[in-house]
């Protein structure tokens, strides 16, 4: 994932509502084979819905989808902010590795240890990150 689909979703999440959001599930009222679900948020004026599922299917009328998207709302900005996390730790990782094999464009095949397997191994997958492997 790039670091611009990143701060895509990152965009669409703070352009939601604010959290966190809720769901309630009951009857439609038609009969009691349809479901209807609530996905809401509060704010000074009281609840109000973020979306409505209406679904007659078994197995569970809709709960799975509902308490899905009100956890979507603390889970995407989470996920989001875990990703670019792990993504800066991979990337001192990596520039550890390089100074640690003195990996250089052009240097690191030639230096001390440029016969060993890992080394090549190393050098391959640096080459290839680079190169958006």
């Amino acid at each position: 994932m790039t670091d611009k689909e990143l701060d895509a979703i990152e965009a669409r999440a703070n352009a939601a509502t604010d959290g966190p959001w809720s769901w309630d599930c009951g009857d439609a009222g038609i009969d009691e084979s349809q479901k209807y679900c609530t996905v809401s948020a509060e704010d000074d004026t009281g609840d109000f819905a973020i979306a409505e599922i209406n679904d007659m299917y078994p197995p569970d009328g809709g709960r799975s989808n509902a308490r899905f998207i009100a956890h979507a709302r603390e889970d995407v900005p989470d996920l989001v902010a875990e990703v670019k996390r792990l993504g800066s730790e991979l990337g001192a990782a990596f520039d550890l590795l390089r100074e640690t094999l003195q990996w250089d464009e052009g240097y690191g095949e030639n230096c001390a240890c440029a016969s060993c397997d890992l080394h090549r191994r190393v050098t391959a997958l640096l080459i290839g990150l680079e190169e958006g492997e």
